[in-house]
């Protein structure tokens, strides 16, 4: 260690900078210790404490980050990439805030810098799941597992194919997207009338279909969806609480309200349920 340290003081005086200097200070009797030089560790703490990105800054997108490290750069006098799990940690808290336009964005962004990276492959098949892009929800699942063999995202792929082939409520979907909300309750009491039908009417495929219609701006649909899964799960709290969400985001509180009690109704535990009661009756 110490010989190599040696070595290292010489091609930095060699370098011959004058804004630059190493102080490389041993402690002859102590061969067997290393002591690492406080000044030096704490002055590269102190210099570099912006390369972090800031916990309490909030972004747009992308190029809120880029000028950020761009800025960095001209302080610190090279060019400094913007880390990869910053841009990942970044994607996360866009889609929070439901920016998820600009969150896809960012994750593309980093398939094209760190194409090694599997989190923005799996987070962009989400989110096309979300937004009913599946052909690019699949593909971005399969380019995630021709880097590595993971039993989850091969659970999401395998979930995501089983609702496309197998759910009455992708067909429900597929009415709303070609003909609107009246085909789509027309589909829903076709399919569930036909005794010859094979399609499987599944809570959670519908329940998910409902918030998917929220993020794609189709509220309206998304309340037929849950009211549809009531109709089918009559018993089920978690059906009756997401009708009330869907009714308190569209403005109808009377509405929302029924709803939330007839979900407590049935579990008496439901803690959403109590809390949004609270709210909406304030």
């Amino acid at each position: 260690m110490l010989e190599y340290l040696r070595k290292f003081k010489l091609i930095v005086e060699k370098g011959k900078r004058i804004d630059f200097s190493l102080i490389l200070n041993t402690i002859e009797d102590r061969e067997d210790d290393v002591v690492p030089p406080p000044g030096l560790r704490e002055g590269l703490k102190i210099y570099f404490k912006e390369y972090k990105f800031p916990g309490e800054i909030e972004i747009d997108g992308l190029d809120d980050l880029k000028q950020y490290y761009q800025n960095l750069s001209q302080d610190y006098g090279y060019e400094v990439d913007i880390p990869e799990f910053t841009l990942i940690r970044q994607g996360d808290g866009l889609e929070e805030r439901q920016k998820l336009e600009e969150a896809k964005i960012l994750y593309e962004f980093v398939i094209k810098k760190y194409p090694h990276d599997l989190n923005s492959y799996a987070r962009l098949a989400d989110l096309h799941r979300r937004w009913g892009n599946y052909n690019l929800a699949i593909k971005y699942y399969e380019q995630f597992l021709e880097r590595r063999r993971m039993p989850f995202i091969e659970g999401q792929l395998k979930s995501l194919q089983k609702y496309l082939n197998e759910s009455a409520a992708y067909a429900v979907e597929k009415a709303i997207n070609n003909s609107g909300i009246t085909a789509g309750i027309a589909r829903f009491q076709q399919l569930r009338s036909d005794g010859q039908n094979k399609l499987v009417f599944n809570e959670n495929d519908f329940n998910s279909l409902g918030y998917n219609l929220i993020i794609r701006g189709k509220i309206d649909a998304a309340i037929e969806v849950f009211k549809m899964n009531v109709e089918m799960n009559p018993q089920s709290a978690n059906a009756y609480d997401s009708l009330g969400e869907a009714y308190m985001k569209n403005g109808y509180i009377d509405l929302a309200i029924k709803n939330y009690k007839e979900s407590l109704k049935i579990d008496p535990n439901n803690t959403n349920a109590k809390d949004m009661l609270k709210k909406l009756n304030k």
